[in-house]
């Protein structure tokens, strides 16, 4: 019998002394960046990246050493709409704001897991911002539907989740140093093949992400929309509470996805010793009548007087004029100015009272 193990058992032993000698030998002649090890982008020959992933995948590179005070996550209204050099301008001087956003399919659970993130590389870091549209309240998609494509394409899912597992989660002991090579690898073969003309391929050939990365390193995370002008009428709003309940069988009771979201956050602001702030970016709507919009703002009265510590500083719709919107979720470049000072003005309220 123990002969029966040792044969298998040394054969094993040796595979993982070779694998550990070639990961030592990575590690010490090309020096990978950490950040680079990770399973967020595809390494796809035949399609560009997915803009979205790209866009977290620099950012969180780029602003895991930059030691920030204030963080925000979100989806791409605030991605686009607040510029943190803007916001900076109504704070003390050592007090900084980095951009985090992204974009709605990065998910809520993708939002949690930026400050899960950020707070691990970032000591410094002392309150985190979540900013989101009310075009985008949380459903069974955006928090627990990872994978689900939200807008109808197959290549543009919630992804949310990936990010747990690649950047916070215990998977990130088993990233090996060679996973930082497979860009170059690959494309190695199939230069080699004769199949492409030039080396150094972007990663996406789309003159937004040539963009976004020409601006967002000086401006924390901060880049101008360039969204295809629509008409976004002044109406009542639509919140689309379809899939916003789930049974909590914690409580034994039905349970929005908003109230789920925002305790949660709380939950973890608290555990990571964060101040929290919600901020709904302004919109083109009206709160109206409607039932729906009557119960998500009995919600958040709920949740602000259960959480009193959490920044609230806006009702759940601000209305502004339409004249003011490229889309219905994304403010035009000539509104940002505007968007960044309420939001810079509202945490200096907050910073001056608490800090």
């Amino acid at each position: 019998m123990l002969k029966m193990i040792l044969k298998y058992i040394s054969p094993l032993i040796l595979a993982i002394f070779i694998i550990l000698l070639i990961e030592t030998a990575v590690q010490h002649f090309w020096k990978p960046n950490r950040f680079d090890q990770v399973n967020i982008l595809e390494f796809a020959f035949v399609k560009d990246e997915t803009y979205q992933r790209l866009v977290m995948h620099h950012k969180l590179k780029e602003f895991s050493n930059r030691d920030p005070v204030i963080v925000q996550s979100g989806d791409s209204s605030g991605f686009f709409g607040i510029d943190p050099r803007i916001v900076e301008q109504s704070f003390p001087d050592d007090v900084s704001y980095y951009n985090m956003s992204c974009c709605a399919n990065l998910g809520f659970k993708g939002y949690l897991n930026v400050m899960k993130f950020m707070k691990k590389h970032s000591p410094s870091m002392r309150m985190f911002v979540l900013h989101f549209t009310p075009y985008t309240m949380p459903n069974a998609a955006n928090w627990d539907g990872d994978g689900a494509a939200l807008w109808g394409s197959p290549d543009i899912t919630v992804f949310g989740d990936v990010l747990g597992r690649e950047y916070v989660g215990w998977q990130t002991w088993f990233q090996l140093p060679s996973l930082a090579l497979r860009r170059e690898v690959t494309d190695y073969v199939y230069y080699r093949n004769g199949k492409l003309n030039q080396k150094d391929r972007p990663f996406m050939k789309n003159e937004n992400y040539y963009e976004f990365l020409e601006n967002y390193k000086n401006t924390n995370g901060w880049t101008r929309e360039r969204d295809i002008r629509t008409v976004v009428p002044n109406t009542e709003c639509n919140f689309n509470l379809h899939n916003a309940q789930f049974f909590d069988f914690t409580q034994m009771r039905n349970k929005y996805y908003f109230e789920e979201v925002l305790e949660t956050f709380a939950s973890e602001a608290e555990k990571l010793d964060l101040d929290l702030a919600i901020i709904f970016q302004p919109a083109a709507c009206n709160l109206g009548s409607s039932k729906d919009g009557a119960t998500l703002v009995k919600v958040l009265e709920k949740f602000k007087t259960n959480h009193p510590d959490v920044y609230v500083p806006f009702e759940l719709i601000e209305t502004w004029p339409q004249e003011k919107f490229a889309t219905a979720a994304h403010v035009k470049n000539e509104s940002v100015k505007e968007t960044s000072e309420r939001l810079g003005k509202a945490l200096r309220d907050y910073i001056n009272f608490n800090w």
